[in-house]
């Protein structure tokens, strides 16, 4: 009888050049395998974390009033446009892969703007 922790720690030998390619296109692959779930955490949790990433980026940017809160009071005013804005790009981007990019792009550079700020 075979040790089940030896099999499942065991390394397998190197990875072949043919799985190396795959790994961008297997990732499409799985994308447009399920569309409808792929555009359901787009239009969802994706586009509410963009959102509340670019809110939150804004502070780093937008400009002081004359009482000083603008920088936080316009993000606040704005957030059902930047909502819209984002929801309709992820439904209506015709290559899903894009719009995962594009989304994730906008996250981790207002991510990086609020680490810098």
């Amino acid at each position: 009888m075979s040790d089940p922790l030896a099999i499942a720690t065991s390394q397998e030998g190197p990875v072949s050049p043919v799985e190396k390619e795959r790994g961008a296109a297997g990732l499409l692959q799985a994308l447009y395998a399920r569309p409808r779930l792929v555009r359901w955490i787009l239009g969802g949790p994706l586009t509410l974390i963009a959102t509340l990433a670019i809110m939150a980026g804004m502070t780093a940017w937008w400009p002081k009033g004359a009482v000083g809160i603008d920088q936080i009071g316009m993000p606040l005013i704005l957030s059902p446009v930047i909502w819209v804005c984002v929801f309709v790009y992820a439904l209506l981007e015709e290559r899903l892969g894009r719009a995962c990019l594009v989304l994730l792009a906008i996250i981790l550079g207002n991510g990086v703007l609020l680490a810098i700020g």
